[in-house]
C-alpha cells in the first residue's frame, strides 16, 4: 500500500480552517486505498480550543511541543512514498511546508504541490523539488488515482 503525507498550511489559520482543508482530501485518498499520513494525526484533541494556529506552539502536551511536531512530521515525510503539499490560497510564506518539501527532496520522495498563479510559494527552489505542480485539489487526488494504478494491481 503506497503511503502518501497529505501536508499544507496551518500556522495562522483557524482549526476549523485547517480540518476542512485536510479531512475532505485525507478521507479521499484512504477510501482509494492509500494509506494517509498527515500533521494532525493525535493532535486534533490538542487543538480542539484553538481558535488560530500558531508557528510557535507552547502547547503543555507531550503531542504538541515543538519539537514533537518537528520530529513527526519529519518522520512522516520520511516514511511517504508521497507528498501531497497543498500550498493553495496561502497569504503568508509557510517555512513548515518549505521544510517538508526540502526533506520530501532529500528522500526523493514524489512530490505534488498545489499552488495557483502568483502563489507566494511561487519560487525557484518549491517548482525545482515539486515533481508535478497543480492548481486544484480535484487534478490532485485524479492524478494520484491514476499515477499509482500500476502498484495497486494484483
Amino acid at each position: 500500500m503506497l503511503k502518501i503525507y497529505v501536508a499544507g498550511l496551518m500556522s495562522g489559520i483557524e482549526f476549523k480552517i485547517v480540518k476542512e482543508r485536510f479531512y475532505p482530501v485525507i478521507d479521499e485518498l484512504q477510501k482509494s486505498g492509500f494509506f494517509v499520513l498527515h500533521p494532525m494525526i493525535g493532535k486534533e484533541n490538542h487543538f480542539k480550543d484553538a481558535t488560530i494556529l500558531s508557528a510557535v506552539f507552547s502547547h503543555p502536551t507531550p503531542m504538541t511541543t515543538n519539537n514533537a511536531i518537528t520530529r513527526r512530521d519529519h518522520w512522516m515525510v520520511f516514511e511517504a512514498d508521497i507528498i501531497l503539499m497543498n500550498l493553495l490560497d496561502a497569504k503568508e510564506k509557510s517555512i513548515g511546508c518549505s521544510m517538508e518539501l526540502a526533506w520530501g527532496y532529500a528522500y526523493k520522495k514524489h512530490i505534488i504541490t498545489l499552488m495557483e498563479k502568483d502563489n507566494v510559494h511561487d519560487h525557484a527552489f518549491i517548482r525545482g523539488v515539486s515533481d508535478i505542480i497543480l492548481n486544484n485539489v480535484e487534478d490532485a487526488i485524479k492524478y494520484l488515482k491514476e499515477f499509482t494504478s500500476i502498484w495497486k494491481k494484483e
